[in-house]
């Protein structure tokens, strides 16, 4: 039997019936989205954004009637081929919505705005540039089109050294936004990097203002995450078990404490990592019917706490720092006794001079 917990990945939207937990956040985001045509969506890192764009975002907007193009990003890696283009980050968003193209260098000096008017599609799932491809004739209906560009704090992290090309990029994408009305855009980022963009939102004709931020997994959401796709497989967990491991899953470690204590968010990528461990090593297709106990969960614990610790490296700091304070006592007496002797023999002096920097030798290529 198929596991139904996807581990440490992103859920794809062919896997949309196995995530569950962000119903709330799908249905207020998909509402800002339809009444706002640019929507800054965001949240801390591994929350679960890429997630919940291809499992809950991108099929409900398409229920509503919008052509969703290819989840877009603005970095890559250049062909060695293709010498020059104007805009990296452009050039990288056209690749990835048309990465077929058997012409890559076409998109160099392409502007956003005529890219996107001679993008095709057969099956408004997969696009294409064609350069010959004539506009719609004015006035005819098109549909609503929504770019989502993901990862989008790339545009900050990627190319620093091509950091001029940013503002040309928010320059095109107004352009791009102003020339067809009917063209949605979701930019979705970690929170860390928002503040980084305001420099930038005076150029967009929407100044950045419709914001989505996504909270951490909270409990109910973890139990929906864990209990449904168990359910969905077969497996479902007995009374208060599911509970249990998620109160399991959100202990956090609080200094100058020797517990745990129970806290707050579950990480999802834990989450999906514990329950798939647990899926794929107590359950097969000769059990259908079993249902996920204590024991198992008990099983889980003891390998989660008694898991031997790490071995501390043998540290050398200690033996530098010991040898380091008995040649020093060594290299003070014998200055010492330089001292006095050289007034009795210059030559006893010299010696115990070389001595003193034989010793002072050794110590600086042990230490090192």
């Amino acid at each position: 039997m198929t596991n139904p917990y996807i581990g440490p990945r992103t859920f794809t939207i062919e896997q949309k019936n196995l995530f569950f937990g962000r119903e709330a956040e799908a249905r207020n985001l998909l509402s800002l989205v339809i009444s706002e045509r640019l929507v800054l969506f965001y949240a801390q890192s591994g929350a679960g954004k890429s997630s919940l764009i291809n499992t809950r975002l991108v099929p409900q907007l398409q229920e509503a009637g919008f052509a969703v193009l290819p989840i877009g990003r603005v970095s890559g890696v250049l062909s060695k081929n293709i010498l020059q283009v104007d805009n990296i980050f452009l050039f990288n968003l056209m690749l990835m919505i048309d990465p077929t193209c058997a012409e890559p260098s076409q998109f160099a000096h392409l502007t956003l705005t005529d890219f996107l008017a001679k993008l095709t599609s057969q099956d408004g799932v997969h696009y294409s540039y064609d350069a010959t491809a004539s506009p719609p004739p004015a006035g005819e209906a098109t549909m609503p089109c929504v770019l989502i560009i993901d990862q989008f704090e790339e545009i900050i992290t990627a190319y620093p050294e091509r950091w001029q090309e940013r503002q040309n990029f928010f320059e095109q994408v107004n352009q791009a936004m102003q020339a067809d009305p009917m063209l949605w855009l979701v930019l979705t980022l970690r929170e860390d990097y928002v503040a980084r963009l305001d420099p930038y939102s005076y150029i967009l004709d929407h100044k950045l203002r419709a914001r989505f931020y996504m909270e951490r997994m909270g409990y109910q959401a973890a139990l929906e995450a864990v209990k449904k796709p168990a359910l969905e497989g077969g497996h479902p967990f007995a009374e208060g078990v599911a509970e249990k491991l998620v109160d399991n899953l959100r202990q956090i470690k609080v200094q100058g404490q020797a517990h745990t204590v129970t806290g707050e968010f579950i990480e999802p990528v834990q989450l999906q990592v514990v329950c798939y461990q647990l899926w794929d090593k107590e359950f097969g297709a000769d059990n259908p019917r079993a249902k996920i106990k204590n024991s198992e969960i008990f099983s889980i614990e003891n390998a989660k706490f008694q898991l031997p610790s790490p071995q501390p490296r043998p540290s050398k700091r200690k033996s530098k720092i010991k040898s380091q304070k008995s040649n020093f006592g060594v290299v003070v007496m014998l200055i010492g006794a330089a001292m006095l002797l050289s007034a009795l023999s210059p030559f006893i002096g010299i010696l115990i001079f070389i001595v003193i920097l034989k010793i002072w030798y050794n110590n600086r290529t042990v230490n090192s």
